[in-house]
Protein backbone atom coordinates (compact mmCIF):
# COMPACT_ATOMS: atom_id res chain seq x y z
CA UNK A 1 0.00 0.00 0.00
CA UNK A 2 2.88 2.24 0.60
CA UNK A 3 4.09 1.93 -2.99
CA UNK A 4 0.32 3.04 -3.62
CA UNK A 5 0.75 5.89 -2.09
CA UNK A 6 3.91 6.90 -2.77
CA UNK A 7 3.25 6.46 -6.71
CA UNK A 8 3.42 9.40 -9.31
CA UNK A 9 2.72 8.75 -12.84
CA UNK A 10 5.30 5.95 -12.90
CA UNK A 11 3.16 2.80 -14.19
CA UNK A 12 6.03 0.96 -15.05
CA UNK A 13 8.35 1.04 -12.57
CA UNK A 14 4.81 0.32 -9.56
CA UNK A 15 3.86 -2.70 -12.35
CA UNK A 16 7.26 -3.70 -12.04
CA UNK A 17 7.13 -3.58 -8.46
CA UNK A 18 4.40 -5.11 -7.54
CA UNK A 19 5.22 -7.90 -10.58
CA UNK A 20 8.12 -8.67 -7.61
CA UNK A 21 5.62 -8.93 -4.14
CA UNK A 22 3.03 -10.90 -6.70
CA UNK A 23 4.58 -12.58 -9.77
CA UNK A 24 0.79 -14.30 -10.31
CA UNK A 25 -1.24 -11.36 -12.08
CA UNK A 26 -4.41 -13.89 -10.21
CA UNK A 27 -2.51 -12.89 -6.62
CA UNK A 28 -2.54 -8.77 -8.21
CA UNK A 29 -5.73 -8.44 -9.03
CA UNK A 30 -7.12 -10.03 -5.62
CA UNK A 31 -5.13 -7.30 -3.44
CA UNK A 32 -5.82 -4.39 -5.56
CA UNK A 33 -9.65 -5.00 -5.58
CA UNK A 34 -8.93 -5.94 -1.61
CA UNK A 35 -7.59 -2.09 -1.75
CA UNK A 36 -10.22 -0.82 -3.75
CA UNK A 37 -12.61 -1.85 -1.54
CA UNK A 38 -11.58 0.15 1.45
CA UNK A 39 -13.41 3.06 2.21
CA UNK A 40 -11.05 4.75 4.17
CA UNK A 41 -8.08 5.14 1.23
CA UNK A 42 -6.61 8.04 -0.17
CA UNK A 43 -7.72 9.04 -3.69
CA UNK A 44 -4.31 9.19 -4.58
CA UNK A 45 -4.01 5.46 -3.34
CA UNK A 46 -7.85 4.91 -5.22
CA UNK A 47 -5.97 6.60 -8.42
CA UNK A 48 -3.19 4.41 -8.24
CA UNK A 49 -4.27 1.31 -7.40
CA UNK A 50 -7.21 1.68 -10.22
CA UNK A 51 -4.48 2.35 -12.77
CA UNK A 52 -1.76 -0.66 -12.09
CA UNK A 53 -5.24 -2.94 -11.84
CA UNK A 54 -5.94 -1.41 -15.37
CA UNK A 55 -2.18 -2.03 -16.49
CA UNK A 56 -2.09 -5.63 -15.32
CA UNK A 57 -5.45 -6.37 -17.30
CA UNK A 58 -4.04 -5.17 -20.29
CA UNK A 59 -1.05 -7.15 -19.76
CA UNK A 60 -2.50 -10.13 -18.90
CA UNK A 61 -4.68 -9.60 -22.17
CA UNK A 62 -1.72 -9.22 -24.13
CA UNK A 63 -1.00 -12.70 -22.85
CA UNK A 64 -3.62 -14.39 -23.61
CA UNK A 65 -3.55 -13.07 -27.26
Amino acid sequence: MEALKAATTHDYEVYSFAKKLFPDESDLVVVLRAILRKKQISENVRLNAEALLKKVNQETTKKIH
